[in-house]
């Protein structure tokens, strides 16, 4: 019998979709749990290797694969957060472990080493997020007026719960000119960023009974606010930041009014102390730097 190509074409592919449906489908049912296991042993793997970072992405890869957690998962999700010194998260997959898994689970016991010591670190971050949240409760705004200019200034008072002491700090950038400052550009508004000063200047341009911070008092000041992986998103306004999808030039919470703004810098300044006129600004809305006054520089 004569079969015309066009028909022959039809019928070809027409055997080859059955046979794609026939034995890809079957297949493509079983490469979830494959690809599961597979992303679960390289989580495994990385782990062993200290790389708890790439564990992390293998493991949320193979959950996503299983689409549902167990607790051989979650023993994993234990150890990695553990090393990571993340106890909130640990605690988090510690329940959902022991929701899961009974006492004859096979890593049930090592699981368990885990919980007297991470519920003590879980009650210490949320005892130590509650004395932050009482400091910044505590704050007071008011405002200073400059006898030099008659130029008005926001400032934040802290109370440090530890001690009798307070913490009075200008909430905007000083703009008084004098030599050894420079603002930023010609048409910066400079109510707004303020100047910029070399370091002898800095510490000749507070107005009286002011003064720079010294080392010491900007640690205390970064301690009150929860520690350095805090205090930046604290300290920095919620504008003036180019974005907020990098995580260098994120924009800040402001939650004790102290509007850190990327201000900019004169680069060299530093080690090199040129002229302000001879200097370049650069990284408006990306980057500040405060002086000390024990001559080092204090970036937010």
């Amino acid at each position: 019998m004569m079969i015309s190509g066009k028909i022959k074409r039809i019928f070809s592919y027409g055997i080859a979709i059955l046979l794609i449906i026939l034995f890809v489908t079957p297949v493509t049912g079983q490469s979830k749990e494959t690809l599961a296991k597979s992303h679960y042993l390289t989580a495994k793997d990385n782990y062993d290797q200290g790389k708890y970072a790439k564990a992390l992405e293998s493991l949320n890869k193979s959950l996503e694969y299983l689409g549902s957690t167990n607790p051989k998962v979650e023993a994993l999700y234990v150890h990695i957060y553990y090393q990571k010194k993340d106890f909130i998260a640990t605690n988090k997959h510690l329940k959902t472990y022991f929701d899961l898994a009974d006492e004859g689970q096979e890593d049930y016991m090592d699981i368990l080493k885990y919980a007297a010591e991470v519920k003590e670190k879980v009650e210490a971050i949320q005892k130590e997020k509650q004395k932050v949240e009482n400091v910044i409760s505590s704050v007071v705004k008011g405002k200073y007026s400059d006898p030099r200019d008659g130029q008005v200034y926001p400032i934040i008072t802290i109370k440090d719960p530890d001690n009798a002491n307070e913490i009075t700090i200008m909430a905007t950038d000083l703009n008084y000119e004098m030599e050894g400052s420079t603002l930023f550009s010609p048409t910066i508004d400079k109510y707004k960023y303020g100047r910029l000063y070399e370091w002898k200047a800095a510490i000749k341009a507070c107005p009286p009974g002011w003064h720079l911070p010294s080392d010491n008092e900007w640690n205390r000041l970064i301690e009150l606010i929860g520690g350095k992986s805090n205090a930046g998103k604290i300290l920095k306004s919620k504008n003036d930041w180019t974005t907020d999808n990098e995580d260098q030039y994120k924009r800040g919470t402001n939650k004790i009014g102290f509007n850190a703004i990327g201000s900019g810098i004169k680069e060299n300044w530093s080690y090199r102390y040129k002229s302000a006129e001879d200097i370049k600004g650069k990284y408006l809305n990306r980057m500040v730097n405060y002086w000390s006054s024990d001559r080092k520089l204090k970036g937010t």
